[in-house]
């Protein structure tokens, strides 16, 4: 009788062992809906995400074609439009006007980053740090020299032999960034530099050449003119004459130099790339407390800014008052 008793139960819990095993094997998992979702690929929200996010990239390149177009081509006009050079603004007080407004805009965005605390921001990493914040004296210093470079480059160059010219300074930049980053470049990235460097090569030739030439056509015609021979045969001899002419009216009106405006040129891209490297050295390298030497959170890129933007204006102040 105990033996038929104690078998009941174990029939009985193995009949409840293989319903539940039947149970399960009939009713799907609840994760599967979960399972399926993720198999499914990129969401909607994703792909609406990597598209604003290339829409962004694209507004930025957009901005920044238009920026530099129009930096360069309202420069050159206002240092061509004017009279005389007693016209021309000086270009001291318009950099520091423009550094006075990257300030600003700093100052606004890392009190944004920073949620409202900018003042304790800018204790924490200029008052109780100076010797860290005086790091940035040295790009301030090279970006104030090459922005008075770029406008006497301006001054001497037409616009599309500026443009040209100024892009060597991604060649200087990729020289100066493997000498202070120890940065490496693919074969094909140097065969692009090359290239690159080659053509400014072939442009600036070809421009002195223009310049040559002109010059002693402007000598013949001018020589012809006097002469009563080339009005009819070369009216731009003619037209040249008679500009210089109309020009010769006492004021000293802004001349351009083209070996001038190419060494201008060439120094500012020089001080563009070594003010770029440096700029961002600063920003990787970690930074620790000077006591202690324990690890602190970066110093963010607005107040980097803020800082540069400060010393350039201080450097533009003590030259003007110079």
């Amino acid at each position: 009788m105990t033996s038929v008793d104690d078998s009941k139960p174990s029939s009985v819990a193995q009949s409840a062992d293989v319903e539940a095993a039947a149970s399960k094997s009939v009713d799907p998992p609840r994760d599967k809906p979960v399972v399926e979702a993720a198999n499914k690929g990129p969401t909607s929200t994703g792909i609406m995400s990597g598209m604003s996010s290339s829409s962004f990239k694209l507004l930025l390149l957009i901005l920044m074609v238009l920026q530099n177009s129009g930096a360069v081509l309202v420069g050159r006009h206002t240092r061509t439009v004017a009279p005389s050079k007693d016209e021309l603004y000086v270009v001291n007080h318009l950099i520091v006007s423009i550094e006075l407004g990257k300030l600003t805009l700093a100052l606004i965005l890392e009190h944004f980053h920073t949620k409202g605390r900018l003042l304790q921001s800018v204790k924490d990493n200029v008052l109780d740090r100076p010797i860290d914040a005086l790091k940035i004296i040295i790009p301030s210093l090279l970006y104030l020299i090459q922005n008075s470079l770029l406008y006497v480059a301006l001054s001497n160059l037409t616009a599309p032999i500026f443009q040209v010219m100024y892009q060597c300074k991604l060649l200087t930049t990729a020289l100066v960034s493997v000498v202070m980053l120890g940065r490496r470049y693919s074969m094909k990235q140097w065969v692009c530099l090359t290239l690159l460097g080659v053509g400014v090569a072939i442009v600036v030739l070809g421009e002195s050449d223009d310049k040559t030439k002109g010059g002693e056509e402007g000598e013949d015609d001018g020589s012809e003119v006097g002469e009563g021979k080339g009005i009819d045969a070369d009216p731009r001899g003619a037209a040249a004459k008679l500009e210089a002419t109309e020009s010769d009216d006492g004021s000293e009106r802004p001349t351009q130099n083209l070996f001038v405006g190419l060494v201008a040129v060439t120094i500012a891209c020089m001080c563009s790339a070594l003010a770029g490297v440096y700029f961002e050295k600063v920003l990787k390298k970690p930074t620790t407390e000077s006591g202690t030497g324990v690890a602190r959170p970066p110093v963010s890129m607005w107040m980097r800014n803020v800082q540069m933007a400060f010393f350039s204006v201080c450097i533009g102040l003590i030259q003007y008052s110079q």
